[in-house]
């Protein structure tokens, strides 16, 4: 397995490929949370379980843009604020965090699994079990958690949701 190559914040190093370390960053955020499922993993594992986020996060539509043309990742970028104006310049701590949430996740299932008919399904039964979907109900999984972490780094992340009457 590839080796986790940390990006510094620079943008610069070509074989980054991970926003956080495995053992003094995601490890430590588990440990400190109680999350046993992500200490009983293997390390390949759980390296495994960081590359799916990672790919997961490099998909998410990042606001401002990135450092350099040739960075390998999506972070560091130019026009990202914070609430009192100032700029990100490196990798900010809530993407770290978001990163260390989604491998746990990523270690149980699949982030982006395919979907039959692209998740529209209103109901399904099996028995006398049956379950319904709101109209509108998103297709796939949603992270609440990480969506909140990242609202303001990604479009559309502080946007209230819509209803129709």
């Amino acid at each position: 397995m590839t080796a986790l190559v940390i990006e510094d914040g620079s943008g610069l190093n070509g074989a980054a490929n991970t926003y956080a370390t495995r053992d003094s960053f995601i490890d430590a955020w588990h440990a400190d949370r109680g999350n046993g499922a992500w200490a009983a993993a293997s390390t390949s594992a759980r390296d495994a379980a960081i590359f799916r986020s990672m790919d997961w996060m490099e998909s998410r539509p990042w606001r401002g843009m990135r450092q350099t043309l040739d960075q390998p990742l999506s972070w560091p970028r130019y026009e990202v604020y914070d609430e009192q104006g100032y700029q990100y310049t490196l990798v900010p701590l809530q993407v770290k965090q978001a990163l260390a949430e989604m491998a746990l996740r990523a270690l149980a299932a699949q982030l982006e699994a395919d979907q039959e008919r692209g998740g529209a399904v209103s109901s399904i039964s099996a028995g006398s079990v049956s379950i319904s979907w709101e109209n509108g109900a998103p297709a796939g999984t949603t992270y609440p958690a990480i969506t909140a972490l990242l609202r303001r780094f990604v479009h559309g992340g502080a946007q209230a949701p819509v209803e129709r009457g």
